[in-house]
């Protein structure tokens, strides 16, 4: 189960964030484990729940072009986790957008924590 909901952050972090620098790729990451905690769903549910992460929406996984960026996305999760460790739960991020999309109905709604790279990533109740 460890690394089935593993694998599928870091699916995540890559299908969301692969241009970008360690750092987005990290909040990614925080956004998957904080609606982890807050919803009580595994990170795989979190994922592939129904309209949360655009890249998922179709319901299959895309063909992996860039092996060697997954494995800096596999980085940004164990960044992600080694700083949870230490309380790191950057403000509480749980949702994001990217700059190339007009922001979000919810965005109005929440609480921005910070920007990193082109994404911006907020807070809400959910």
């Amino acid at each position: 189960m460890f690394f089935e909901n593993i694998t599928w952050m870091v699916l995540c972090i890559y299908f969301e964030a692969r241009g970008e620098n360690i750092e987005t790729k990290i909040g990614i990451a925080h956004v998957v484990m904080n609606r982890s905690v807050s919803r009580h769903k595994s990170f795989k549910d979190v994922v592939t729940e129904d309209k949360q992460f655009s890249w998922y929406n179709g319901g299959s996984i895309p063909e992996i072009e860039e092996p060697e960026v997954l494995w800096r996305c596999v980085r940004a999760a164990w960044i992600c986790m080694v700083r949870r460790a230490s309380g790191d739960t950057f403000k509480g991020a749980n949702h994001f957008y990217d700059d190339s999309i007009k922001p979000p109905w919810w965005s109005f709604t929440m609480k921005k924590v910070g920007k990193l790279g082109k994404m911006h990533f907020y807070k809400g109740k959910r």
